[in-house]
């Protein structure tokens, strides 16, 4: 199996439970322009929020796609879904709930992880792993 390196005396981890959060992690802190060896290689939360601008729909479709292709590099079964609400539409800042699940499929066990990223006039505001954000409670 594969191995999700880390920064810290974790060193590589092989937990699929810690593998599917660290990678999410990476996903919400890593800058895309970080590094000119991987440069399109990097998935990136603050950049697809950048990127996609005002267009949700465009949004969901991009974190989706990244988080399904971040996520196949390490297993064969992957299956992402998002959803994305927006607050404050008579507000001149834009606040949106990315509600994200994840599932992988390891020997015929399946793992999920379960987020949700609030966004604060296009930057990310705060991670949290409570499921009613992703089933819009």
């Amino acid at each position: 199996m594969k191995q999700v390196p880390t920064l810290t005396l974790d060193g590589y981890l092989d937990n699929v439970d810690l593998m599917m959060t660290k990678l999410f992690e990476y996903f919400v802190l890593s800058e895309y322009s970080q590094t000119k060896l991987f440069y399109t290689e990097i998935a990136s939360l603050p950049y697809l929020i950048r990127t996609a601008g005002p267009d949700n729909d465009k949004l969901e479709d991009m974190v989706k796609s990244t988080l399904a292709t971040l996520y196949g590099r390490y297993w064969d079964n992957v299956t992402v879904n998002t959803t994305i609400t927006e607050e404050n539409k008579n507000d001149s800042k834009s606040a949106l709930k990315i509600g994200i699940e994840i599932e992988v499929i390891v020997n015929g066990k399946t793992y999920t992880l379960n987020k949700a990223a609030e966004t604060d006039n296009g930057s990310v505001k705060s991670v949290d792993a409570k499921l009613d954000y992703f089933l819009g409670a």
